[in-house]
């Protein structure tokens, strides 16, 4: 028998409780549980750090508005359940509050509108400010998805509550880490799933009498500069990739230089949906849809995102060189093209690749490591083969036979 008949009662009952507490957190009874959980992986990690920094700004919490209109313009309703000020983090915490499985897929498009109506009053709040809390007696394997995704790809603030029933009457608890998790087996990222080219910087002077290889060498803080701006475009996209700098040493190139520009390929991920399957009726109707999508289209994952991230650099390059994007590919293939010839100067990444790098530097530093780089190419590539899984099987959408005959199979690449 579920604790509440309805979120109405649900929410009463939290009102009721916060009327006699500091801040939410006064109601959560397992806050220890962050404390003693040791991630194992960096997707633990991600998630441990968004509950711990929600958990923190609910200590001291002041209620603005409780299930009522926050909209701007009076003709529209948006009427998130709970709005909260976190004293102590100085940010605006949202509540949802799901007591049903069905409506529960409604959840992160909610946040995701009241986060941006918050914006209206408030235009500078940053992501880091916004504290997402979703309490639910139920998690089913929709809401589980949406909060991996929110957290480990979006990089939002977010921490699952569930109410349990105990001798002291109900409380809520931290959802167990593991259980979000369950839900994103697939979410492993193969060397196919990250798209990309070689910038190459050719020197047009080598053409001439006279050839100078080593006339780029003095452009290499900008070439850097280049790798940096690239970086902050990808944060700001709020995308996943990275880039090196390198030295061609292939005597024939006349592109003395060239960046190696990744970034994550969206559709390609779109094939995980038939790791956990075993037959194609197995599908969702959407899921079809997307899978057909692919196959017709051919996203590559070579897209305007990625043209955005390399003109932002483009702009320190195109000074004293001239730059081309070539060998439009995936990891996998142009890794072998920089490795096999290159002298590795800088890395940089943004995302998920950003924030591994920048643990690992920590980690270096603590270790004694003091005169490692903080554009060390050598850890970018231990960064980047940590992230990407080389066992993982890729299935090429491509050779899909998407006919209705039962047990229809797919190839592995």
């Amino acid at each position: 028998m579920p604790l509440f008949k309805n979120e109405a009662e649900m929410q009463k009952w939290i009102c009721d409780e916060l009327r006699e507490a500091d801040g939410l957190a006064d109601l959560i009874s397992n806050c220890d549980y962050l404390d003693d959980f040791s991630p194992n992986g960096i997707e633990q990690e991600n998630i441990l750090r968004s509950f711990r920094s929600c958990l923190s700004a609910l200590y001291i919490t002041e209620q603005i508005s409780e299930d009522e209109n926050i909209s701007l313009d009076r003709p529209d309703s948006l009427k998130p359940d709970l709005i909260m000020y976190s004293a102590e983090s100085q940010g605006m915490v949202i509540v949802e509050l799901k007591n049903l499985s069905g409506p529960s897929r409604e959840a992160g498009t909610e946040l995701g509108a009241y986060a941006c109506e918050l914006r209206s009053y408030i235009p500078f709040l940053s992501d880091g400010d916004l504290f997402n809390v979703i309490i639910s007696p139920v998690w089913p394997t929709l809401l589980r998805h949406y909060v991996f995704n929110e957290i480990f790809w979006q990089q939002k603030n977010l921490i699952c509550l569930t109410p349990v029933e105990t001798n002291d009457g109900i409380t809520l608890e931290i959802v167990n880490i593991d259980s979000i998790l369950e839900a994103n087996s697939s979410e492993n990222i193969s060397g196919q799933h990250i798209a990309g080219y070689q910038l190459c910087l050719y020197d047009h002077s080598l053409y001439g009498e006279n050839p100078d290889k080593e006339r780029l060498d003095k452009h290499v803080t900008q070439m850097q500069a280049a790798l940096s701006v690239m970086s902050v475009e990808g944060n700001r996209q709020n995308g996943h990739g990275f880039a090196f700098l390198w030295k061609d040493h292939w005597e024939l190139s006349l592109a003395p230089y060239s960046i190696s520009i990744f970034n994550m390929a969206p559709f390609q991920s779109i094939e995980r949906f038939l790791h956990d399957i075993e037959s194609l009726d197995e599908l969702t109707d959407m899921q079809t849809r997307f899978i057909k999508l692919v196959q017709e289209q051919d996203p590559s994952g070579h897209g305007d995102s990625l043209s955005k991230i390399t003109n932002s650099g483009k702009r320190f390059l195109s000074g004293f060189c001239n730059p081309a994007m070539e060998g439009f590919h995936t990891w996998d293939v142009l890794r072998d093209i920089m490795l096999n010839r290159a002298e590795l100067i800088a890395f940089q990444g943004w995302g998920l690749f950003g924030d591994l790098f920048n643990e690992r530097l920590i980690s270096e530093y603590a270790s004694g490591n003091l005169d490692l780089s903080v554009t060390s190419p050598e850890l970018g590539l231990d960064v980047v083969s940590e992230l990407i899984d080389p066992n993982y099987e890729f299935i090429n959408l491509s050779y899909l036979d998407m006919g209705e005959d039962e047990g229809d199979e797919w190839e592995h690449s």
